[in-house]
Order: structure tokens, then sequence, then C-alpha cells
């Protein structure tokens, strides 16, 4: 059975504008896609286990949280099925990754000249997992997926992380090469909002200032910054929320999305997350701000820390 949601990919699929992408209508056959969308393991989520804020524990129903089961947890579960358990294999394998390269490999090579010389570079890199227990890389691709659902909306406000925090505009990790997602609405879903926005910036701004614009880390100076996001970037290309409907990046600093805020609903977004990580980070995602401000950086203020800590026994 063909996987693939980049089996029905034509080249008027695929944009340059503001970044290198694809969105594909009707991704997967009409038969292979009811049935995933029929038996989406929406019911695998542990409320208990998703490191869920404080406030949200007392009724166990967060809004509009982000909530996922990566890829190894729907293999062991035996009350997956077997057509969800190879789908969800298919986004690990080396097949896929070729797909992936014969749309994007130009636009991989022109994002990272430093990493990769030509095309070829890439069709050559090894596949595989990296090592939980030693935590050695004997690969140079590691890709993942994992089934990620948003929690029902009841008050809008802005997608949550599991931690409470407000999924802010990012770009992902510093050795994401390709980033992709597969919706999967309810036939039942009227909800509005829930889109996928990709954005760019209003204007061009050297490296070092785009990491500060975009603020890696939790601090007082950075939560005003995220404030001035709009004097720094906009909105290019929004995907709506659609049946079927398969959008893939290549990923870089440049790389701007968000989630847009979702109406009202007792429907869960449900979603299939995949990405394509390289073994090395092509940037450092830290800005000047975040390493002035990080304590850790500090041996004296741990000291201090430390000595302000009760002794516990």
């Amino acid at each position: 059975m063909n996987f693939s949601p980049l089996q029905n990919f034509k080249k008027e699929d695929f944009f340059l504008d503001p970044i290198p992408h694809i969105i594909i209508k009707n991704a997967l056959p009409e038969e292979l896609y009811t049935e995933l969308r029929n038996t989406y393991p929406a019911n695998k989520f542990n409320f208990s286990n998703q490191n869920l804020a404080r406030n949200d524990f007392e009724n166990l129903s967060p809004n509009n949280v982000i909530l996922n089961v990566p890829h190894e947890e729907i293999q062991k579960d035996k009350e997956v099925s077997e057509l969800w358990k190879n789908f969800m294999l298919f986004f690990k394998s080396k097949e896929f990754c070729f797909q992936v390269f014969d749309i994007f490999s130009k636009s991989i090579v022109d994002a990272y000249p430093n990493f990769f010389k030509n095309k070829d570079e890439l069709y050559n890199l090894s596949v595989g997992q990296p090592d939980s227990k030693s935590g050695s890389n004997s690969a140079d691709l590691f890709p993942y997926a994992m089934v990620m659902y948003n929690t029902p909306v009841k008050k809008k406000a802005r997608l949550r992380r599991s931690d409470g925090r407000a999924l802010q505009i990012h770009p992902d990790g510093p050795n994401k090469l390709i980033t992709g997602l597969i919706y999967f609405r309810d036939e039942d879903d009227t909800s509005v909002g829930g889109d996928l926005v990709i954005h760019k910036w209003r204007i061009s701004l050297p490296f070092f200032m785009k990491k500060i614009v975009i603020a890696k880390r939790d601090n007082f100076l950075n939560s005003i910054i995220r404030k001035l996001h709009p004097l720094f970037i906009e909105e290019a290309v929004k995907v709506k929320y659609s049946s079927n409907t398969f959008v893939m990046f290549v990923g870089s600093i440049d790389s701007l999305h968000s989630v847009s805020p979702r109406g009202v609903t007792k429907n869960i977004r449900k979603t299939i997350h995949m990405g394509i990580p390289y073994k090395k980070q092509y940037w450092d995602p830290y800005s000047i701000i975040d390493k002035v401000f990080n304590f850790k950086n500090y041996k004296f203020l741990q000291f201090l820390w430390s000595k302000k800590k009760p002794n516990v026994r």
C-alpha cells in the first residue's frame, strides 16, 4: 500500500515564497484517508503524562493545548491498528526521505551550502535512529513522526504547549531539514481557525538580529520582544485546516510559522506531524540576549542560588 502523502504531488503544489514549501490537497487516496481518519488514535492521549500546567490537572480537560503520541508508543500499543502502525512507520523510512529530496533537494542545498555541496550528497546520507542510551548518532538523518492533536476549545485562546506556554511564531529546531503536517479534520468539525500560518520577515535583518527577534528563552526582555513581533514579522501564507491536506517546508531560521486561534469547539484538531532532523545543528538558536540572561552561564550566581535553597533531607 502506498502511504506517501507525496504520491499526488504536482509542480503547482510547490512554492518558493516566502520559504520553499508545498501544499497538497487530497494528498492521500480517499479510501486510505477515510480509514485513517475514522481510526485516528485520539484516545491514546494520557493527560497525566503530558506535563500539563498545574491548573489543567484539576479537570483533565485543558483548553486548546498541544498533545502528542510519538511513533514508538503507537508501535507498542496493541489497540492501535496495523494500518496506523504501518502508516507512521513509513515516515521514518529512507524511501520517504528520498521522496522529500526529489522535491526539496535544491532548496535544502541552497539553504545550507556549507553542509551540502549538491543534491547527490543528500541521497548519500544514512538514515537511522539516535541511540537513546548512549546518546551516539550512528546515522546522518533521524526522521520521526508523531500523532498530534490540539484539545477542544472552551474559550478562545492562543494555542498552548503542554507546559502552559503559548505557542509563539517560531522556526523549528536548528537541525531540522524538513517539517511536515497532515490534517485529519473531523467531518462534523465546523470550527474556524486552527490553520498553519507561515510568516515572513517584514524587513531584511542580519542573522544575529533574527535570533533576537525569535526570542528562544523565557525572560523579561524576551517577553517584550515577542510583543514587538508585528514590527518585524508578518503573515505570508495560511494553510487552512482542511481534510486530507498535507503541508511541508524546508527548515531554517526563516521558516517562521504558528497556528491561528481556533473558535470554541468540542472537536479536537487532528494532525500527524513529521520531520527529518540532521545529525548536526545548522545554526546556534540562542541569541546574545538568551545567553546573557541565562544564569546557568555564571558559576557564581549558581553558587548563590544553591545557598538559598533549604537543605531538605
